[in-house]
Formats: structure tokens, C-alpha cells, sequence
């Protein structure tokens, strides 16, 4: 992040309002003489402003590094400019100009930096601003026509646009090389304090940099706004009474911002909930999920932008932003807040000297209370969205508050797929997310719960939970003996969407040693955990050759997958029947293994269940897959067995390949083309007519034009082929009628 301060305290501008002004900058008033190290000690309080409120979970724990430029020039500006790119590689650069020491910005796209001996302003254009921070970035213009600014910046990159365009064109002419993407393909964000034609607030009673003041000291500059404007505070109430220094305490609030048991942390998370809330029921979800939850840094501005347009419309200014964003200042979650910084102002005197008399605020507790009541009475007959689904995502990083909201999530997460897609609409994924690497055992079946039902909706998030090693914790959950029989099915469950087509997934659980513990399951008194636990084995090696041999060289897991066709329970045997089937499917064929799979399933072939005999037809198609030109000769040597009159040693050689693995197998497919359930008796059938057509195309390329019994057994093959696609035609007609 950069901060460019264009402020020269020494001289005001030729446009600056008269005396007396406001001239408190980061909270700090500049002495009227102007020090030299005055701007110095603003930069410093502002960089120090930035770095406690920005997130500082980004990258190895570290937060987003912030640098200041002073009174810059243009050759000083750009090279800030490259240098912040520079260093900040493809990630967003966020860009602070403030400019209350300059004129304001031109109506051709400028603003204003000074010259070397700072005796005259120097225009710079946005245009070149651009180019030298490129995208992602978000831009913060603290000074007045920011919305003049805003519109600029919009030009100028729909400029870049259209002359990519009509470069690229040309270029598909052969005219001219075609350039690099626009610098500011519609990536990035902006901010100002005011409209096009709006100046900054001047009076004193004010901070000069009241929007700055919102974007960095929410909560501080909320809490002064709210002690000036109070009707205690005018009427000589209690307030005037003691003649209390609001504005001291507000600049010492006990705790950190970062712990929630604390009276700031308290707020901040609060002021998080509601700003969070406010944004989410006013914008539409393509407006909300880039700005609140793509970009934690992003994310927090934009929050805090809501304080400063409600504040400063107060003043005669309108922010703006990019991009546009309809009015929340009149949101009635605003009146919340006030009375939070009502009872907040109440008590901070006391705190002040004795942190430890701080009494909690009710907010979370209430919001709590109306989610539980709306999920008792209105959740199941009205699905839309309530109100409070941004405030209980707040409440779970509340220690005090986290088992209930969990508890309450888990039931409006289990209305329906609406209620899933509402709660990743609103970023359900991140906050939980977090509690895996930190999760205490009350709250551990609520995790599981929520997870196996966000990921049932949205298969994307494996690639996320593989990333922050997400899948450590459900592979510890599946072993762990002491939870539920229905946690561990779930912690199965998540994992096998976690590794469905997935290789990043399936290596990552591999090495996790998630074999030997499925190993384990196989005999395990619940039948569903057995299942799970076969359906994980079967995802573990789908489609990856490296795994599949390294479970069949440690652990033959084959031969105990195969104990499990003659389970009791139906499912078992399917899922088992699968996880052979992916056996067989994955990589290629090594030695007898793949056929003596196949012909284990031939005591299932008669199974009562359907769906045990659909999975055995899955596999076999897989194993004809495998062995396709085998099985090709197969349906040739029973095709000559029927055209032609073959001597003792044809017959011999015939004989020899139908009784092979392939011949048998081959019999197996023929006998499932006339099962009861139509579905399978079609799709055996028309696997059996692949096979013919590819065997008949097979011989027409290999024989000669005059050979006359290869056309023979050319047609014979393709008329057979003709017959078997019309027969699952004649049994469905005949199962119409008896129906």
C-alpha cells in the first residue's frame, strides 16, 4: 500500500477556503508554523492507522506493508508508483493520495503534485497514474471533485479498452502488433469524499481529513461524531455535567481490535456485523462478493465506506466510489448502531480507568435471538433470506458466541439448498474456513455438519480445502473414535467430494495415510460408515495410475475391497463393486489383475439388487474398455462359430477363446443384456453392439477386397449389431404392455 500526501503545510493552495479551516490531519493538528517534520509525523500516524486496521492474516501472518511519499514530485510520484507495483507483483495495490494541499483536480483528468523546489504545482494526469500502478488496485482520492476524479479514472480505462480492441483488430489484419491487455480492464476500485463538483468540509470543529478519518479510525471517528451530535451533549446533560473529554477517551478505548472479549474489540466486531449486513441486503450479490469477500483489504475499506458516506453527507458531501453503490445512509441498521455507541459512550468513562467493569453489549445476544425465533416460526414456510445471516457469520468469531451460532447455522443450513446458497452468498466458507485450524471439540460436529452440507451445493470449495490443508482435519475426524457414527459418515462423505476428480486432492489424502484408516472401516458395525469408507478408497485411485499402485504394492487393497461383494447390505456391495470398477478403469492393465477383478463378480451378477447389478455392468464396461481388441476377437470367434463350418483346429482355436478370462467375461455382459430392469438389459445391450460394429469395422480394414468369407462374416456381424440395437426397443414395448 502507498500514501502519497501532497500537503506542503507551509503555503495553502490558491483555492483553500479562509481562516479559520480545518487543519487536523491523521488526527494530528500541524503547528502554524509548519514544521518541517510535521507532514513527516501525519505520514507516520497515517501509516501506523493503516496497518492496525487492515487485515493482517495476509500471506505467512504478516500484513499488508505500507509506504508513504511526502509532498512528492512527478519523478518522485511514478517511481513510488513503480515501485509499489513492483513489489506488490499481481496482487492489488491500494493507491491513498490525499491532496489538501494542492488545487483541486482539473476538469482534463489531473490532479496535483509540486516541482522539485516546491515552488510551483505540477499536473498529473490519471492516465499516467495508471499506467505506472497498472491492476489490481484500489484507488483513495482524499480531496474535493474526488467524484471528478472517479469519472477520469472510468474513461480513461474504457479508453485503454477500446484502443486494445482496435489494436487487436488490426492486428488480426496483420496491420500492427497487437498490445498487452489493457492496463484497467475493469479491475479495480476507487473511493472519494465527495461529488464532481464538491469541495471537502472546511470546518475547524472537523478533522481536514474526516473521509481518511472513517477509512482508518472507524470506530473512534463514529464514536466522536456520535458525542457531538448527542442531545445529552447540547441539553447539559450528564455528559456536560461531568465535563468529560470525549475525545481523549475515544483516542484510548481499552483492548485490541483483533480480540472481541475486549470493550474495541467488542465493537469492531459489531460495527463489522452491521456495515457487513447493511451492504449485503443493499447490493446485489455481483457487487457484493467482489467488494466483501474476495479481498479482505478491499473488503475492509469498503466496509468502512459506509461510515463515511453516512458522515459525510452530513457535511454537504456525497462519496462516490467505483463501482457505483446505491445510498445506505438511511439503512435502518444505522439506529442499532447509535444505540450501541449510546451505551458504549455511557460507560466509557469507567473503563477508561477500570477495564474490567466493561459491561458487554447485548447485540449479538438479541440478533442471536430473532435468528433462532425466525428460524422456529418463519424458516420453513418462507424461504427468504433473514436478516441477521451476516451478524450470526460475525457471532462465530466470537468465542462467547460461537457454539451458538454454529448451532444455529447447522439448522438453517439443513432447511435446503436455498438456505446453502444463501449462506455461501453471504461467505459462510471463509469464517469457516478458519475455525479448522482451531477448532475446540464442542464445536466439531457443527463443522462437519455445515461442511458436508456447503460442499454437497459447491464441489469447488476442494480445491480451497485442499490449499489451507483443510482435509487434515476431516481425515482426522473419520479416525477419531470418540465422535458419532454420523460425524465420521460426514467427515467420509466431504472427503470423497474432496478427491472426486480432484488429483491434487486425492495425493494430499493419500499422504495423509487416509488408506489405512478406510482399511480399517471396512469392518466397522455401521453399514453407511462402510460404505463411505469404500466410496473413499474407490475416489482415492479413480484416474490416478501413481495411487493405484502404491495401494495394490503396501496394502493389496483390492483383494479386501473384494470381501465386500457378498456383504448383507446391498449398498456395501455396490459401493465395493465401484471401488473395483475404478480399480479396473484407471490406468493401464497390469498383468491378470484387472480380469481376475472382473471374474470376482461373477457370484454378483445374479444379485437381487439393482443397483449392485447396474455397478457390476459399469465395471465389466470398464474392463472391455481395458481389453477392447481382446473382446473383439471374442465376438469374432463366436461369430465364426455360427457362419462358417470349421474343421477340428478352427473349432480348437474358437473353443480356446471363448473359454479364456475374456471369453467368460464376455458371457457374463451377454447375460445381463436380458435383465427385468430395462436400463440395464439396454446398456448391456449396447455394449454388446459396440463391440460387434468395432469388430466388423476391424475385419473389413484387415482383410483383403477378395477375401469372401470376411465379407460374410462382415455381414453377419453387423446384422447381428442391427438385431441388438432393435431388441431393448422390443422389450420396453413388451414391459409397456404388461404394465
Amino acid at each position: 500500500m502507498g500514501i502519497a500526501l501532497a500537503l506542503n503545510l507551509k503555503v495553502s493552495p490558491p483555492d483553500a477556503p479562509p481562516s479559520p479551516r480545518a487543519r487536523e490531519e491523521a488526527g494530528f493538528l500541524p503547528s502554524r508554523k509548519a514544521i518541517d517534520n510535521d507532514i513527516e509525523k501525519i505520514g507516520q500516524i497515517l501509516k501506523t492507522q493503516y496497518s492496525n486496521w487492515l487485515p493482517k492474516n495476509l500471506g505467512r501472518g504478516k500484513g499488508v506493508p505500507v509506504k508513504t511519499c511526502l509532498d512528492p514530485s512527478t519523478d518522485q510520484i511514478k517511481s513510488f508508483c513503480l515501485q509499489l507495483r513492483s513489489n506488490a507483483g499481481e496482487k492489488r495495490v491500494v493507491f491513498h493520495y490525499n491532496g489538501h494541499g494542492v488545487p483541486k483536480p482539473t476538469t482534463n483528468g489531473e490532479i496535483w503534485v509540486f516541482n522539485r523546489e516546491y515552488t510551483q504545482y505540477i499536473p498529473l494526469s490519471l492516465y499516467d497514474l495508471q499506467s505506472w500502478l497498472r491492476s489490481p488496485t484500489l484507488f483513495i482520492f482524499d480531496c474535493s471533485y474526488g467524484g471528478l476524479i472517479l469519472e477520469w479514472l472510468e474513461k480513461f480505462s474504457q479508453q485503454r479498452a477500446d484502443e486494445y480492441n482496435r489494436a487487436k483488430r488490426s492486428d488480426s489484419l496483420g496491420v500492427s502488433d497487437c498490445p498487452d491487455q489493457p492496463i484497467l480492464a475493469g479491475n479495480y476500485f476507487a473511493l472519494a469524499p465527495c461529488g464532481s463538483n464538491e469541495i471537502l468540509p472546511s470546518n475547524p470543529a472537523l478533522p481536514a481529513d474526516l473521509f481518511t478519518a472513517c477509512l482508518t479510525l472507524p470506530i473512534q471517528t463514529a464514536l466522536r461524531w456520535a458525542v457531538d451530535r448527542s442531545l445529552i451533549q447540547r441539553q447539559g446533560g450528564i455528559f456536560s455535567q461531568q465535563k468529560i473529554d470525549y475525545h481523549h477517551l475515544i483516542k484510548h478505548i481499552p483492548g485490541k481490535s483483533d480480540d472481541r472479549a475486549s470493550p474495541l474489540g467488542e465493537l469492531v466486531g459489531i460495527f463489522t456485523a452491521i456495515t457487513e449486513t447493511i451492504a449485503w441486503e443493499s447490493f446485489p450479490s455481483n457487487i457484493f462478493q467482489p467488494l466483501y469477500r474476495e479481498d479482505p483489504v478491499v473488503a475492509a475499506m469498503y466496509r468502512n465506506f459506509l461510515l463515511a458516506d453516512r458522515i459525510m453527507r452530513n457535511t454537504q458531501c456525497t462519496p462516490c466510489s467505483y463501482p457505483k453503490l446505491c445510498r445506505t445512509h438511511f439503512h435502518p441498521l444505522w439506529s442499532v448502531w447509535d444505540q450501541v455507541v449510546d451505551v458504549f459512550l455511557e460507560q466509557l468513562p469507567r473503563i477508561h480507568t477500570n477495564p474490567e467493569c466493561y459491561e458487554t453489549s447485548d447485540f449479538f445476544d438479541s440478533q442471536l435471538t430473532a435468528f433462532e425465533v425466525w428460524l422456529e416460526f418463519a424458516g420453513r414456510r418462507t424461504p427468504h433470506r433473514p436478516q441477521q445471516l451476516p451478524i450470526v457469520l460475525q457471532a462465530i468469531l466470537s468465542p462467547n458466541y460461537r457454539n451458538k451460532a454454529l448451532e444455529l447455522f447447522t439448522r438453517f443450513l439443513d432447511i435446503g439448498v436455498w438456505a446453502v446458497n444463501e449462506a455461501l452468498s453471504v461467505g459462510i466458507y471463509h469464517y469457516v474456513m478458519r475455525l479448522l485450524q482451531r477448532s475446540s471439540p464442542k464445536i466439531i460436529s457443527h463443522l462437519i455438519f455445515i461442511w458436508s452440507k456447503i460442499i454437497a451445493v459447491d464441489h469447488s470449495l476442494q480445491v480451497d480445502l485442499v490449499k489451507a490443508e483443510g482435509h487434515l482435519f476431516f481425515i482426522k475426524s473419520l479416525q477419531n473414535t470418540q465422535l458419532p457414527d454420523q460425524d465420521r459418515i460426514r467427515s467420509a462423505f466431504i472427503l470423497a467430494i474432496i478427491m472426486d476428480d480432484f488429483p491434487q486432492g486425492q495425493v494430499c489424502c493419500f499422504n495423509a495415510k487416509l488408506v489405512p484408516i478406510c482399511i480399517s472401516l471396512l469392518t466397522h458395525q455401521n453399514s453407511i460408515l462402510r460404505r463411505w469408507a469404500l466410496i473413499c478408497l474407490g475416489k482415492l485411485c479413480e484416474n490416478n495410475p501413481e495411487i493405484k499402485q502404491s495401494m495394490i504394492r503396501s496394502d493389496a487393497i483390492h483383494t479386501l475391497i473384494s470381501n465386500r461383494i457378498t456383504d448383507p447390505v446391498p449398498e456395501i456391495r455396490a459401493s465395493a463393486i465401484y471401488a473395483l470398477g475404478t480399480f479396473i478403469a484407471t490406468g493401464t492393465p497390469s498383468e491378470n489383475l484387472e480380469l481376475n477383478l472382473a471374474l470376482s463378480l461373477k457370484i454378483a451378477t445374479s444379485d437381487i439388487n439393482p443397483i449392485v447389478r447396474r455397478e457390476i455392468l459399469s465395471t465389466i464396461c470398464w474392463t472391455i474398455a481395458a481389453y477392447e481388441r481382446q473382446f473383439q476377437k471374442v465376438a469374432l470367434a463366436s461369430a465364426k462359430q455360427e457362419v462358417f463350418q470349421l474343421n477340428e483346429q478352427e473349432r480348437a482355436d474358437c473353443r480356446m477363446i471363448l473359454s479364456s478370462s475374456f471369453g467368460r467375461i464376455w458371457r457374463l455382459l451377454c447375460t445381463m443384456q436380458y435383465d427385468p430392469i430395462p436400463t440395464i438389459g439396454s446398456a448391456a445391450n449396447r455394449v454388446i453392439v459396440c463391440i460387434h460394429s468395432l469388430a466388423a469395422s476391424e475385419l473389413l480394414v484387415d482383410s483383403s477386397p477378395s477375401n469372401g468369407d470376411s465379407e460374410a462374416l462382415h455381414g453377419f456381424l453387423l446384422q447381428v449389431a442391427n438385431f441388438q440395437q432393435r431388441k431393448p426397443l422390443n422389450l420396453l414395448k413388451k414391459n409397456k404392455m404388461l404394465m
